[in-house]
């Protein structure tokens, strides 16, 4: 009876662990960093979701291509709690004024960083799909 009780304790022990690290873990699609920025991606389109339940600021969009040698950012200044933004993959330029190009650049991830009304930074970075 002792042996079938600690099959069941440490069954039920699994689950909870297994609930609690679901439940831990980042949302939205391929996030790492801040589950309060979601990042879609297409070949026309980056779309940037905020789910922070407040106002974000100075956010700053990035896609890096496969070696990394230019990053090609664009810009927005605030994005409302719930609001999500496009942003056009032709409007991305590099440090030199380079447009994106995908017929030129691979892009290999898409990095979000931004500021929350609170002060507080938050970053995210996904791959491209």
């Amino acid at each position: 009876m002792s042996r079938r009780s600690s099959r069941v304790g440490a069954t039920v022990v699994t689950v909870l662990l297994v609930v609690a690290m679901a439940s831990c873990s980042q949302s939205g699609p391929g996030s790492s960093g801040s589950g309060d920025l979601t990042v879609e991606t297409s070949s026309m389109w980056v779309t940037v979701g905020n789910k922070a339940g407040m106002p974000v600021t100075n956010i700053t969009v990035e896609i890096v291509p496969v070696g990394g040698a230019t990053v090609y950012t664009a810009n927005l200044y605030r994005l409302e709690g719930g609001g999500t933004h496009d942003f056009p993959v032709n409007i991305f330029r590099g440090r030199d004024g380079t447009p994106f190009n995908l017929r030129v650049a691979r892009p290999k991830a898409v990095r979000v960083t931004c500021t929350g009304v609170d002060g507080k930074p938050r970053e995210t970075q996904v791959p491209w799909k």
